[in-house]
């Protein structure tokens, strides 16, 4: 999961870490990832909000739900293709109901899965590709990470790899 508050420092930053704990409460508790998110958008209902991105595995069925609320696009690399998944949904706390969005997709061995903040562009990722070794994901993360750090950052830059092994 990836949450990025709105707006800068601080305040944004606090907004973020709560989404995240609460939804990991929520998860532990058995409520479902929609179910968790439409109910932290009507708890964090006021001028703060945030985006929030979740990828949820069931290695049973091979599938993963991918949940947005006004999130970066999620990249599926699949076979050296990179495949762009958006969403539509507002941020979360932003009006008092919001359609999360959940795309489900069937996954094969050596899919990665790529979840960022704002801060990290679509020319990054494609630099990552081309470096990439197909390693482990802590590899990839480190190689990722030396591709984010040619580059000023204006933003903060956040990044979840995820490989299907």
């Amino acid at each position: 999961m990836i949450s990025d508050g709105m707006g800068t420092g601080y305040e944004a930053s606090k907004i973020s870490k709560c989404i995240i704990h609460l939804f990991q409460r929520m998860i532990f508790s058995n409520i479902n990832e929609i179910e968790a998110m439409s109910c932290i958008n009507k708890l964090l209902l006021s001028d703060a909000y945030a985006t929030c991105d979740v990828l949820a595995f069931d290695r049973f069925q091979k599938t993963v739900v991918i949940c947005k609320s006004a999130a970066n696009p999620t990249y599926l690399i699949r076979n050296s293709e990179l495949y762009v998944i958006w969403g539509t949904s507002l941020p979360i706390g932003i009006v008092a109901h919001i359609e999360v969005d959940h795309i489900h997709v069937q996954v094969e061995k050596g899919d990665f899965f790529i979840m960022s903040s704002d801060g990290v562009g679509i020319e990054e990722i494609i630099r990552w590709m081309k470096k990439s070794e197909n390693g482990n994901a802590r590899h990839e993360t480190q190689l990722f990470m030396d591709v984010l750090k040619e580059n000023e950052r204006n933003d903060d830059s956040t990044i979840l790899l995820a490989k299907v092994i």
